[in-house]
């Protein structure tokens, strides 16, 4: 079932053959979610973006959708009506973090607009997704002045 709607939604590299299949979350909370945290599955900034714009072109589910929207909204100014949604995330391997994003899209008279922002150096103790979060917001924010 997993690999068919990552087929589906053409998700980054699609490979999820590193995954044990697990799904007893009581074992370890990473079964269920194994298929992507520090597996074979990788997916790009880019490839980020062009699932979101596929997601949100749909209309399989729009009520689905509309609250995902309302779940993603981080950011909103009534005197521009630009809105900013976004999800964060970040990568681990072998228990080390390996990048941080924050990925989504702004709206602003009715134009939307995809985004990501990833940052990879784990090593920087600023390479957090909040920082990643806090990137977009500002430059989006600058760019929509």
């Amino acid at each position: 079932t997993i690999q068919k709607y990552i087929d589906k939604f053409d998700y980054g590299n699609k490979d999820i053959s590193d995954w044990d299949r697990k799904t007893d979350l009581d074992d370890d909370p990473r079964d269920l979610k194994g298929f992507w945290l520090e597996t074979s599955l990788k997916i790009s900034p880019l490839e980020q973006v062009q699932l979101l714009n596929r997601l949100f072109s749909t209309n399989e589910n729009p009520m689905a959708l509309a609250k995902l929207k309302e779940l993603m909204l981080v950011y909103e100014d009534n005197n521009t009506g630009l809105k900013i949604y976004g999800k964060t995330g970040f990568g681990k391997v072998n228990g080390e973090n390996t990048d941080a994003w924050f990925t989504g899209f702004y709206e602003i008279n009715n134009q939307r607009t995809y985004y990501s922002v990833r940052l990879d150096d784990p090593k920087n103790p600023q390479a957090l997704s909040s920082t990643a979060k806090e990137i977009a917001i500002n430059s989006i924010k600058n760019l929509n002045k």
